[in-house]
């Protein structure tokens, strides 16, 4: 069976964990790569495996910075 090197907007968005029309405003914002074929749109699984990533890194460093300002304030939940 081959390896999967791209996913639909559809596929995408399931992995992601957000809609379709999410996933169209990401390509469009340039946050996910993709090409045309014909008329429909292909997104790399690179493209979405970084995307992941980054969110990744984003929310550890959201939590991180909430966690921080808790300990801060005095909150020791």
């Amino acid at each position: 069976m081959p390896v999967q090197s791209e996913f639909t907007p559809n596929e995408a968005a399931t992995i992601l964990g957000v809609s379709r029309p999410q996933v169209y405003k990401l390509i469009e914002q340039g946050r996910l790569a993709h090409r045309l074929v014909g008329t429909h749109r292909r997104i790399p699984v690179a493209s979405v495996t970084a995307f992941c990533a980054e969110q990744h890194t984003a929310q550890r460093e959201a939590m991180e910075e909430l966690t921080r300002l808790s300990n801060e304030l005095g909150h020791t939940e």
